[in-house]
């Protein structure tokens, strides 16, 4: 752990055991996350009563939906290269209140034109808290639980979408789609003093970057009761060549191969899951299931993806990154089936859960690798690049599915073209596992905890 009055900061982190100081990061991240799941999803639980109070049809909200999810794209890429350079809690507090503000903007002026411009900008700083709270409990996980804390921390944003959906479908026919937007902009501004005043700067970025030196003995006194430490030590990490905030260097040190498998395997996981939450309801309804039990279907798809999230966390440590290979596989077989049960109301809802489990399960765990794969010093812009052309997908995938609806494909047909992003994906992480062994036991590396030090 030390040297004389050299302390490497990682090597405290990874052996700490998982405490209270640990317990309140990941809280914090998961409690951001979950309000970042539901503010992205805000448009879709108030649209309908929104559309009516304007007096237009809910079909001409596709820009509106489209501004939000472009911003995301951009942003990702955009904003998270900040997080390295600026610090990861700075750029998290500024995303918030950018993402606060547009939230709100809406309720006090609901012009159309002007609601395109707020969920454009909305959606830029919602896009910059994901990769920032994830690089953070990345940082602050012992490599033993890394996997696990980060799958749980990426589960917050199924849960904010499952509850959000839950509130709003009572608030919304009660107080109208205003109150949709208030719990978006009410709930961040009450965490965000708590953000402000608990989340710690990343140690290691500190460290890396020769700032805020003081404050590394006292964070890392938290992170381990155990350490003593006398007020003479110097930090140090672990050589990294990268430039801090580089896109270049997630292409250097050997790790473009990885980076472009990310790339494709969370565009086809995002694209099936778009997909999926947002035509599942349509498709199952005009094969004839009733509008009262086709509309849980999307719902079933999120539940099962939360829980999914949160099981195969438990277990990715020991296994490595070889397990998400396995679950996209069983999320391609899930998806294949959903036509041929269509006619059963209960078999179809329990064959989209294991849809969720395993495919946004496998999504969410595959986003907790890029987290792992990247160095300190390149991380969040890793995370967020990651982010950003995977959500290339949430566009291309809503489109695919008008493109199969509109040439008369047999519900049957449809879910099993559906299924193959997913084989893609399930190919694209075994191969990345193969290639780098610190992320899979079976190839002798110790999990995804190793990773980070790659």
């Amino acid at each position: 752990m030390a040297q004389g009055n050299v302390v490497d900061v990682r090597e405290v982190i990874d052996n700490a055991p998982l405490g209270g100081y640990q317990v309140l990061v990941i809280t914090l991240a998961l409690l951001v996350t979950m309000l970042d799941g539901y503010d992205i999803l805000v448009l879709s639980f108030t649209a309908p009563a929104l559309a009516k109070d304007m007096g237009r049809d809910v079909a001409t909200f596709g820009p509106l939906f489209a501004a939000g999810f472009v911003a995301l794209l951009v942003g990702s890429m955009i904003v998270s290269p900040f997080g390295d350079l600026w610090g990861r809690k700075g750029v998290m507090l500024g995303s918030m209140i950018v993402f606060i503000f547009f939230t709100f903007m809406p309720i006090v002026d609901p012009q159309y034109g002007h609601l395109l411009v707020y969920r454009f900008l909305g959606g830029l700083g919602l896009a910059g808290v994901t990769p920032t709270a994830a690089a953070i409990v990345t940082e602050y996980a012992p490599k033993k639980y890394r996997g696990m804390v980060v799958n749980i921390m990426y589960s917050g944003f199924g849960v904010g979408a499952v509850l959000g959906g839950l509130a709003a479908s009572r608030m919304v026919p009660l107080y109208g789609w205003q109150a949709g937007f208030w719990v978006g902009t009410i709930l961040p501004l009450i965490l965000l003093p708590f953000v402000w005043a608990l989340m710690p700067e990343s140690v290691e970025l500190m460290v890396a970057a020769g700032k805020k030196l003081g404050k590394v003995s006292s964070i890392l006194r938290r992170v381990d009761a155990r350490l003593r430490l006398t007020g003479n030590e110097t930090f140090t990490m672990p050589p990294s060549p990268e430039k801090t905030g580089s896109v270049k260097d997630l292409f250097t040190g050997g790790r473009g191969y990885g980076t472009v498998l990310l790339w494709i395997v969370l565009f086809c996981a995002l694209l099936d899951s778009s997909l999926i939450a947002s035509w599942i309801n349509a498709i199952l309804n005009r094969s004839g299931m009733p509008a009262d039990k086709a509309i849980l279907s999307p719902v079933a798809q999120q539940l099962g993806g939360v829980i999914g999230t949160v099981l195969i966390a438990l277990i990715i440590d020991r296994v490595g990154a070889r397990l998400i290979a396995v679950t996209y596989l069983l999320a391609a077989i899930s998806i294949g089936v959903i036509g041929y049960v269509a006619g059963n109301v209960a078999l179809v809802l329990a064959v989209v859960f294991f849809a969720g489990f395993f495919g946004v399960g496998s999504q969410f765990s595959t986003q907790s690798v890029s987290t792992i794969y990247y160095p300190v010093k390149i991380r969040s812009t890793g995370i967020g690049w990651a982010l950003g052309l995977g959500r290339a997908g949430t566009v291309v995938g809503p489109l695919w599915a008008v493109a199969l609806l509109t040439g008369n494909w047999s519900i049957e047909k449809i879910f099993l073209v559906v299924a193959i992003p997913q084989l893609v994906a399930m190919v694209g992480i075994w191969l990345l596992a193969g290639r780098y062994p610190q992320l899979s036991r079976a190839k002798g590396g110790s999990g995804l905890g190793e990773a980070a030090t790659h």
